[in-house]
């Protein structure tokens, strides 16, 4: 990311964010991502097809079940790998789970690319980053891993991906600033944004955020402050436009009619104000 020497890091990390960037994910679920799930789009092979699975409820790969017959992933970690789910998992090595909402029945998100082409790229990416991944021994399922040599082969944590989408930033002349949307989170809400701008369906917006309801996605696809900004200023050029329809305010004749909501004894508005003048 940014330019970063070693060319599994910087796959890696461009994998993360294209999840983030042209699918919506929050960082949590592209770190969640299992090798098991990522797909061929049969409709367009050069595109993937990715699948995000709530890792205790979610169905185990290849239809396996536990010795006593439990399907879901828990089972399949604790079997598997003698590992814990990283949602029940403490300090460094957790992930959250935000979605209540999912895609199927056995429960999992399946990325929306938007614009489509960031699958394509991704799955480009994505055969190339395979030959890294499966050149490490790693007890575990998770897609993305260390390559420092302190911890090589171990789950990718969301504090080494900030220190290292910090240096990325850094090494391209940018500092890391929330407000300016130079952060992880950023890329879902600028994801958001160009839903709602590309006029799709709030109903259809709401799916690809995975979000349980339309208020949830208001803080995703709402107008920046900038853009505000910019519809007040041309909304103002338009009032003093001679051929509005829209005619300015006259505030004399406004006050004649009172505000009874914030001066019901009619001391300064209305027809004869009582303290007119004082």
């Amino acid at each position: 990311m940014g330019g970063a020497s070693d060319p599994r890091v910087a796959l890696r990390d461009k994998l993360i964010l294209l999840l983030m960037h042209g699918g919506g994910l929050r960082e949590s679920e592209a770190l969640t991502l299992w090798v098991t799930d990522v797909f061929e789009d049969p409709y367009e092979p050069d595109s993937a097809i990715v699948r995000i699975y709530n890792e205790i409820d979610g169905k185990a790969p290849d239809g396996w079940r536990s010795r006593s017959g439990t399907p879901n992933r828990e089972a399949y970690l604790k079997e598997q790998y003698a590992r814990i789910p990283r949602q029940r998992m403490k300090g460094t090595a957790h992930l959250g789970w935000k979605n209540r909402v999912v895609d199927h029945k056995d429960n999992y998100i399946q990325v929306q690319w938007f614009p489509t082409d960031y699958g394509k790229v991704f799955m480009s990416l994505w055969k190339n980053y395979q030959k890294y991944r499966a050149s490490i021994d790693c007890h575990h399922p998770y897609a993305f891993i260390s390559f420092h040599h302190s911890a090589i082969g171990n789950p990718y944590t969301i504090n080494a991906f900030h220190d290292n989408y910090a240096n990325g930033l850094k090494r391209i002349g940018l500092e890391p600033s929330k407000a300016e949307g130079l952060d992880p989170h950023g890329h879902r809400h600028n994801y958001g944004r160009r839903l709602e701008r590309s006029g799709l369906n709030p109903l259809v917006i709401r799916r690809c955020m995975h979000h349980k309801s339309l208020d949830s996605q208001i803080p995703y696809t709402g107008k920046g402050q900038q853009e505000i900004s910019d519809e007040l200023t041309q909304a103002t050029l338009q009032l003093a436009n001679p051929e509005s329809k829209v005619k300015a305010l006259d505030w004399k004749a406004l006050v004649e009619h009172g505000f009874d909501d914030v001066d019901p004894q009619g001391y300064f508005t209305g027809k004869h104000p009582k303290l007119r003048g004082k």
